[in-house]
């Protein structure tokens, strides 16, 4: 707040050097950090917490949303589906992303996992299967 003391071009003046001083929310929490462990716990885990809540607030309201990420990734996020009547609705039990780049894709729902990607000559697809540290089976599937 601006002292009732000073004169206008004063408080102009202050409110200019306050903006330009004060630190931003980014300097605050460090969200565009490269190294988490700079942060104090409790800051990361809020700043975590922040974007969670507002993140799921937005999908309750209006069902999906686009990300668009470093490198030219696009991460899609929805919480709505087709009902028996063919109507999109926002249910609380289902979830799906899409994760493109380019011409490739990978989706996951609460009930498919899917690759898409453009077919080519050039293109590799490797099928594996293994066992884990915990004795799963796991089967693996990469396209170069």
């Amino acid at each position: 707040m601006v002292p009732a003391s000073l004169s206008r071009s004063h408080s102009l003046k202050f409110r200019m050097w306050y903006i330009e001083t004060r630190p931003s929310i980014f300097e605050e929490e460090n969200i565009y950090s490269d190294n988490s462990s700079l942060l104090p716990k409790e800051v990361s885990k809020m700043s975590k917490n922040k974007i969670q809540a507002l993140l799921i607030n937005h999908l309750n309201k209006y069902g999906n949303i686009e990300l668009i990420l470093p490198d030219g990734v696009v991460l899609e996020i929805g919480v709505n589906q087709e009902d028996k009547n063919g109507d999109i609705i926002i249910a609380d039990d289902y979830c799906w992303v899409i994760a493109s780049r380019k011409d490739k894709s990978a989706v996951l729902d609460s009930y498919n996992l899917g690759l898409r990607f453009n077919d080519d000559s050039r293109t590799i697809v490797f099928e594996d299967k293994y066992i884990d540290q915990n004795g799963d089976q796991v089967r693996r599937l990469d396209v170069v």
